[in-house]
C-alpha cells in the first residue's frame, strides 16, 4: 500500500470566488478514500485467501510472524520487487486484525489458525484472554 502525502491547500476546491468549497473539497476527498478502502479490501481478499491456503496446506502448524509474510508472499507467487516490504506489513496487518489467528509468544509459540487450534489449545488461549481481560479493568 502506498502512501501519498498531499498538500492540502494546493488539494482544496477553490469557488469562482477563490474561496475553498469545503463540500467539494470534502467529496473530493472522500472518493479518494473510497477507492484507497476497495483497494485495501482487495488486497486483503488476496492476502487472506492466500493466508488460509497455508494454514490449509499445514492444518495446525504455528508460524512465527518474522516467517510468515515470507511464506505467505511465495505462495502467492510474488516476485520480489521493492513493493515488497509493502506487501510484508499488510499481511502482517491482515493477521493482528484477524480474529481467526492466535499468536502466542515464546518457547511452542507462533501464529495459528484458530479453526485448526486443539480443544486444549482453545481452553488456554481463552483462559490467556480472560485473565488479559481481567488485569486491564484493575
Amino acid at each position: 500500500m502506498s502512501k501519498n502525502i498531499i498538500n492540502l491547500v494546493d488539494f482544496a476546491i477553490r469557488s469562482s470566488e477563490g474561496t475553498i468549497d469545503i463540500s467539494a473539497t470534502i467529496s473530493k476527498i472522500e472518493g479518494l478514500y473510497l477507492d484507497i478502502a476497495c483497494d485495501e479490501e482487495r488486497a486483503n481478499e488476496g492476502i487472506g485467501k492466500a493466508v488460509h491456503d497455508l494454514y490449509s496446506k499445514y492444518p495446525g502448524r504455528a508460524f512465527t510472524m518474522n516467517d510468515l509474510p515470507t511464506i505467505v508472499i511465495m505462495g502467492m507467487g510474488v516476485a520480489p520487487d521493492s513493493n515488497m516490504t509493502d506487501l510484508q506489513e499488510a499481511i502482517l496487518v491482515y493477521i493482528r486484525n484477524s480474529p481467526e489467528f492466535y499468536s502466542k509468544k515464546g518457547k511452542g509459540g507462533g501464529v495459528k489458525r484458530i479453526t485448526d487450534m486443539t480443544a486444549d489449545e482453545v481452553k488456554d488461549m481463552n483462559d490467556k484472554k480472560a485473565a488479559e481481560a481481567a488485569k486491564s479493568k484493575k
